[in-house]
């Protein structure tokens, strides 16, 4: 089934289905702020998806979460540091980090 721009109404009862499957990796945000997260992500990424290698739902499963997460980290103002070989550090978005910004 190919889907165009015009179907993306179409997808909300995924969108649903998709927030109650990610919904313990966001615990502060409600199921409706993450339903609309994954409607604009589908809105955002849509062109993406290719129809002859999944369906919809593998798509949002395999591809949402991390972006999910750093617009979830970002909202509760947490930010994240990655150095070589070492682990995340997970920061206050606002202030002095050590060894500089």
């Amino acid at each position: 089934m190919d889907l165009g721009l015009s179907d993306l109404p179409d997808i909300l009862p995924l969108c649903y289905w998709l927030a109650s499957r990610f919904a313990g990796f966001f615990p502060r945000w409600s199921r409706e702020e993450l339903v609309s997260e994954l409607y604009v992500l589908y809105c955002e990424r849509f062109d993406r998806w290719d129809s002859s290698r999944g369906d919809l739902s593998t798509f949002g499963l395999c591809t949402f979460r991390d972006p999910l997460m750093s617009r979830y980290l970002s909202d509760q103002g947490i930010r994240v540091r990655r150095t070589r070989g070492g682990p995340r550090e997970y920061l206050p978005s606002y202030g002095y980090m050590d060894g500089g910004y």
